[in-house]
């Protein structure tokens, strides 16, 4: 069976998709402090966002400008962490947010 086939089959999802999710799961534990990494060392909140569009959690990378930082973590994360909606960045708990975020299309 081709690689398509076979999850289709097992009923699970691709490798780049839990990839995403396991992303976003730890971008959450960063800013709800259930990691002890620094906020700071990743992201900076969006102070210029005041519009209607997006949540209130909108992040924006932290000060780098080496080339080691155009595929790291904190890049593959923004813009799917940014796509979320507003009731799923606002989960209280993480096993709330992980409920959520396996009924999201990424």
């Amino acid at each position: 069976m081709c690689y398509d086939d076979r999850l289709k089959y097992l009923q699970l999802e691709s490798l780049s998709d839990r990839r995403k999710k396991f992303d976003l799961t730890m971008c959450f534990k960063i800013i709800k402090h259930y990691v002890d990494l620094s906020f700071e060392d990743f992201f900076a909140w969006n102070q210029q966002l005041v519009n209607t569009r997006g949540h209130s959690l909108r992040l924006f990378p932290a000060p780098g400008t080496s080339a080691c930082f155009f595929h790291s973590f904190r890049n593959r994360v923004l813009p799917l962490w940014n796509a979320l909606p507003e009731s799923y960045v606002n989960c209280a708990t993480l096993s709330s947010f992980k409920n959520v975020l396996s009924a999201y299309r990424l």
